[in-house]
């Protein structure tokens, strides 16, 4: 089963980064970022796509991002309205 087979059923999150944020944040990035995880009610977040993982998603198949700052990761979730979770 394909990957796009397997996650057909994923919710989506109303809220994503709009392409102007995405902008901003990408000049932001740094190459020794912490990683962190967005999550919304509990289910990681994919917020370039809005797609939330089922909450019994193993934290090894979960989406991390590596390259934020704290405050960036902070930022983002703010606009979103969601969790940033660092590990």
């Amino acid at each position: 089963m394909s990957y796009k087979e397997q996650n057909k059923n994923y919710q989506k999150y109303e809220k994503k980064l709009t392409e102007e944020q995405w902008q901003e944040v990408r000049r932001e990035m740094i190459p020794n970022g912490v990683p962190v995880r967005f999550s919304y009610k509990l289910q990681n977040l994919n917020i370039n796509t809005g797609e939330l993982l089922p909450i019994k998603t193993k934290p090894a198949e979960q989406k991390v991002y590596w390259n934020f700052s704290k405050e960036t990761a902070e930022k983002i979730a703010g606009w979103l309205d969601i969790k940033c979770e660092f590990i």
